[in-house]
């Protein structure tokens, strides 16, 4: 993207968000490259990142409590707490800053961004990147429909307030059109830079001996880890060729004596997380990645995950949960094999499908690639964030 001159000032503030998770980096470093003046507030650093010269940051606390279903009282009200004590941080940073326009996510830091534009007449985004008014089922079971009620009245007061609306995906933008005001649509798509092979030749690797399958990231029960880890030992009682990697390791209560077992018998290999450069590596030695969710709650529902484009890119065919988000990717491209990802027989026999039609698993990674290139890479999405802003920018003399 050619950088232009502009003075122009813009602050992304969060409580929760760190500012060296992908999409906030991305959206930094595009509007940085753009040519804006950029800052930060919220957790995290970016100490070694090509930004830490170009921005200031100011960094708060991130909070260890979080908003979850089945949350006992206690860690609701410690989670609100520290969200209260974030963006009372966040206010006294936003005071010398005086940003000309300020990005925001979460309805904390929206409300804050709301309150400043009232005081300074700044310009405010949100980038709604959840469903917030998930947030509702953290409280008890009696008062989760008033609390959700409570969110969207909020939410909706905020929104008149707000001058651009950013949506992760299209499904995402309907489920939040109550708010009356459709804005735009910037996905989570990795960087076409990230991939520097010659993306016009034919996917490189064929399967052989062993097919294997790349879960990149932790196994977590919210992405249906005990299902495929069931599905796993079911599927690799029938073809012992099956091999499962995961990057990140494993997170919350799964089945540990199944991981075991399949640890043993050499169908799962877990690993730690690891760098990014070795994520990459990774795809370049898998034959399908793996992107299962369950759909317990509507951001969990309409998930737009980042490793579905990154799998893409990689040339890797995808197996994927049947819901909205990832069915029309999955679909539209014939780039992968949905499943139902409540039911281990079912993710079973999409392992085997890939395992069964070895021909397929490099079409359809070429027909994932494909895409990738024309429409699901961050580069497109750069040009749609910029010049939505552009128009926000104040004039330039």
């Amino acid at each position: 993207m050619k950088k232009s001159i502009n003075n122009t000032l813009i602050c992304r503030i969060s409580s929760i968000g760190k500012v060296q998770y992908t999409r906030n980096y991305a959206f930094l470093m595009s509007l940085f490259r753009h040519g804006y003046r950029v800052s930060a507030i919220c957790p995290g650093d970016l100490k070694g990142s090509e930004l830490e010269s170009h921005i200031q940051h100011y960094a708060i606390p991130a909070p260890n409590e979080h908003f979850w279903h089945g949350n006992r009282i206690g860690t609701t009200l410690r989670a609100i707490r520290q969200r209260i004590k974030n963006v009372r941080q966040v206010a006294r940073h936003l005071k010398s800053v005086r940003p000309d326009i300020i990005i925001c996510s979460e309805p904390d830091s929206w409300t804050l961004a709301v309150w400043a534009r009232r005081h300074t007449h700044c310009k405010v985004i949100v980038d709604l990147q959840e469903f917030y008014e998930d947030r509702a089922l953290s409280a008890p079971k009696g008062l989760q429909t008033l609390a959700q009620k409570m969110i969207r009245f909020w939410m909706r007061r905020l929104a008149k307030q707000t001058d651009l609306m950013i949506h992760v995906s299209s499904e995402r933008q309907a489920a939040y059109e109550y708010l009356h005001q459709p804005g735009i649509i910037v996905g989570n798509y990795p960087r076409l830079s990230d991939y520097p092979v010659d993306r016009s030749s034919p996917c490189p690797r064929m399967p052989t001996d062993r097919i294997v399958f790349l879960h990149a990231g932790a196994l977590r029960p919210s992405y249906a880890s005990d299902q495929l880890l069931e599905a796993l030992e079911i599927a690799g009682a029938k073809e012992p060729r099956l091999l499962m990697i995961v990057l990140g390791g494993a997170v919350g209560a799964l089945d540990s004596q199944r991981m075991a077992r399949l640890v043993t018998s050499g169908l799962l290999e877990i690993k730690d997380q690891v760098p990014r450069h070795e994520v990459f590596e990774c795809m370049q030695k898998s034959d399908v990645g793996i992107s299962l969710v369950l759909p317990i709650d509507t951001a969990h529902r309409l998930a737009a995950p980042q490793k579905l484009y990154e799998y893409m890119g990689a040339c890797l065919p995808v197996l994927a949960s049947d819901v909205p988000t990832l069915r029309r990717v999955i679909i539209e491209h014939d780039c992968g094999i949905l499943v139902e990802p409540a039911s281990p027989q079912s993710i079973a026999n999409g392992l085997l499908a890939f395992v069964n039609n070895l021909k397929n698993v490099r079409t359809m990674g070429e027909h994932g690639r494909i895409a990738f290139n024309h429409a699901y890479n961050w580069e497109q999405q750069e040009t749609v964030l910029c010049d939505a802003i552009d128009r926000l920018a104040p004039k330039q003399c």
